[in-house]
């Protein structure tokens, strides 16, 4: 399939839809999500044992969980948040002085927030119309589309009903819906990936230069975590 390079600039500032889904992607651990997710989904079959583990192998999640008001936060039985709000709250970022990191200015996190195609989002769009490049050059250590694409994947569906057979995690407490996450290395590389040659766009491409424009988004974003040393979490919210 023929690709097309896109545009230096696109304007979507007259496409907003306010009905789609806006997305946020927040500084989050994502290796110690995996531990938090495969705690919490041994939990839905009754073993509590692995959740216990944690929080009891974990003092500064142990102390955080606490401080939101959780006396026994390793007796999940005793905890009643559900299972979005757990994950969330366990694997947020924050600095020295408590706050949550903040990944690219508010005109950026608009403008990758809410996309004037589709469902709204970024990412789909990304991921439909971006291809592997022309031609395949020779380059050393070029991370190629397909890991690109599977780094996006991971982004976009790590918490979704087809990888953990339930929508536990975007059924959260006042419409929190957690989509997916990367650990600081995965960020790494998808930062490195996008910023290379490895990849290239659809000629069906139907607005001219949206992956140009979702790619400088992302990347800001990412840049942004790689300087803080954390991973990321997509969330969506109506």
């Amino acid at each position: 399939m023929a690709l097309a390079l896109p545009p230096e600039n696109m304007d979507v500032s007259d496409h907003g839809n306010t009905t789609t889904a806006f997305s946020t992607i927040d500084a989050f651990d994502g290796q110690k999500a995996l531990k938090v997710i495969d705690a919490l989904e041994n939990c839905r079959s009754g073993d509590n044992s692995n959740w216990n583990a944690l929080i009891n192998s974990d003092d500064l999640l142990r102390a955080k969980l606490r401080v939101q008001g959780l006396d026994t936060p390793e007796d999940r039985a005793s905890v009643n948040w559900d299972d979005a709000t757990l994950l969330f709250v366990s694997c947020m970022e924050e600095n020295n002085s408590g706050q949550k990191y903040s990944l690219g200015d508010g005109r950026i996190r608009d403008r990758f927030g809410r996309f004037p195609w589709g469902d709204g989002s970024s990412l789909n769009y990304l991921l439909e119309f971006i291809r592997p490049p022309l031609t395949n050059m020779a380059i050393v250590d070029r991370i190629d589309c397909e890991e690109i694409v599977d780094l996006l994947q991971k982004l976009t569906g790590q918490c979704g009903e087809e990888k953990v057979g339930h929508t536990n995690y975007q059924n959260g407490k006042n419409g929190l819906d957690i989509r997916g996450f990367l650990d600081s290395g995965e960020v790494y590389t998808l930062r490195k990936g996008l910023a290379g040659r490895g990849w290239g766009v659809s000629s069906e491409e139907p607005l001219d230069g949206g992956v140009r424009d979702v790619v400088k988004h992302l990347s800001t974003i990412l840049k942004a975590a790689e300087r803080n040393g954390v991973g990321i979490v997509l969330r969506y919210h109506y």
